[in-house]
């Protein structure tokens, strides 16, 4: 079910002509005869998780233990998902340049911070480089500030994620921000989510879990 069921497309090379394509291509002299089976690439996640302030500590601890599970429970082939954690503070994880990421530990980077806007362009890029279904997950518990056009902009990069091919869904914590906010910033109702500080673990596995299900079933 993860590979999805064997298709057939043409392209320049392969052993299997299309003779309908061949008939085509006879007039046109253009365009692809000959068959090719080809099979889905994998379904690829991420976490990004806003690291910030009031998600430090037991609210952080309970996204890595979502993380975890999501990990063991989906130990498959052409199935990866990852954590990243990004800080509006001296001390981030990922930076503005030039490198996407400076790796998995709090390391300072002289220069700044990362605003919720530039991680998730960032993500989005490195999900850009794999191949099949990839889905982006946005943990947030408030809006930005760091910025008059804060919202604004994270709008706007989770737009061009989904003309990009990634499809980036959003998780609201706490209940600090309005049905507006979090409609506009996610792009619309269909795309975001919420839920309290204790429910997180829950959530977070639900979320990619029904991503998951929806590419099995093809639904994509």
């Amino acid at each position: 079910r993860i590979l999805g069921k064997k298709r057939m497309t043409l392209e320049e090379t392969g052993l299997q002509p299309d003779v309908q394509a061949m008939i085509q291509r006879r007039f046109t002299r253009t365009g692809p005869c000959l068959r090719n089976e080809t099979r889905r690439p994998g379904f690829h996640w991420l976490l990004l998780v806003d690291g910030s302030g009031s998600m430090d500590g037991r609210p952080f601890e309970l996204v890595c233990r979502a993380a975890l599970v999501l990990q063991e429970s989906m130990k498959l082939p052409l199935v990866n998902g990852d954590l990243w954690v990004y800080k509006g503070e001296e001390g981030c994880i990922i930076s503005r340049a030039p490198s996407p990421l400076t790796g998995l530990l709090p390391i300072k980077i002289v220069g700044g911070i990362t605003p919720s806007h530039t991680a998730i362009h960032v993500a989005t890029r490195e999900l850009m480089a794999q191949r099949g279904i990839r889905r982006l997950f946005h943990l947030t518990d408030g809006e930005p500030n760091g910025h008059p056009s804060a919202a604004k902009f994270v709008r706007r990069n989770i737009a061009e994620a989904r003309r990009m091919g990634v499809q980036t869904y959003c998780l609201y914590i706490g209940g600090g921000m309005t049905t507006r906010s979090m409609s506009s910033m996610a792009g619309g109702k269909k795309y975001y989510e919420t839920c309290n500080y204790d429910d997180i673990c829950g959530s977070v596995i639900r979320m990619v879990d029904k991503q998951f299900r929806n590419y099995l079933m093809e639904r994509t």
